[in-house]
């Protein structure tokens, strides 16, 4: 079975992981696949909308 539209299924990485575990603002899940936890699209997508961002010139690109 295929995630739907109103879900997203995502495998981190450890890093990733972990930001996302003390980010509190990172929606909740909205179910389980597996290992694999499903998250809705549209929250996902309203949380990177609301992310701060870096001041821009401020990236080393050494």
């Amino acid at each position: 079975m295929r995630p739907t539209n109103a879900t997203c299924r995502t495998s981190p990485s450890p890093r990733c992981a972990t930001a996302r575990a003390n980010d509190r603002t990172f929606p909740k899940p909205v179910g389980k696949r597996g290992a694999e936890l499903l998250y809705r699209v549209g929250d996902l997508k309203k949380w990177a909308h609301n992310r701060p961002r870096a001041a821009s010139g401020t990236t080393d690109l050494d």
